[in-house]
């Protein structure tokens, strides 16, 4: 009998790279890596250790290029989802519970409707990002750091860290507000 597969998104970031570690571990289904080449100078090193990842688990990958001339992250995250949504088998991302809000607030909807094949099995466990380094540095696991994640020009790094540090200093916990 054919076990079910389970494509994990595998950035090459600390999120993904855990979420990977921890459905791995799961043996009553096959796991197939999904890696998405932005064409970035970060991505090129991003797919390096996806691949040596890959390699080193005996893991089977799929790799999507960037095709598309506006590099801007909706336009990324469009393609990344219409990717995903395009397979009938279940794909985990690795959004957390500090995301949630983040994710709402730059796509003005919700990413997924439930009944759709993508997982955010951190959100559904309420992890948080201070969990999955925990998880990852205890597990001696290795990633990369994005460069734009510390970035103050882009929209998204503007939300993380101004936004959501306003909310919780004005007594707001960002993820009561919305659940993805």
């Amino acid at each position: 009998m054919k076990k079910p597969i389970v494509r994990v998104a595998v950035s090459g970031g600390v999120d993904s790279v855990t979420l990977f570690d921890l459905t791995s571990r799961k043996k009553n289904f096959e796991v197939i890596i999904l890696h998405f080449d932005h064409k970035t100078p970060y991505a090129k090193r991003a797919r390096v250790l996806v691949e040596n990842l890959a390699r080193t688990t005996n893991t089977q990958i799929e790799i999507f290029e960037y095709g598309g001339s506006e590099q801007t992250e909706f336009a990324w995250s469009n393609w990344r989802n219409e990717i995903m949504l395009a397979f009938e088998t279940e794909v985990q991302t690795a959004h957390h519970m500090d995301d949630s809000t983040e994710s709402y607030l730059m796509r003005h909807t919700l990413i997924a409707p439930q009944k759709q094949n993508i997982k955010r099995p951190f959100i559904a466990q309420k992890w948080s990002k201070n969990k999955i380094l925990e998880y990852a540095n205890r597990k001696n696991l290795s990633w990369l750091d994005d460069p734009t994640n510390n970035s103050s020009c882009s929209r998204r790094n503007k939300i993380r860290n101004e936004l959501i540090p306003l909310l919780k200093e004005c007594g707001i916990n960002p993820q009561r507000i919305v659940l993805i």
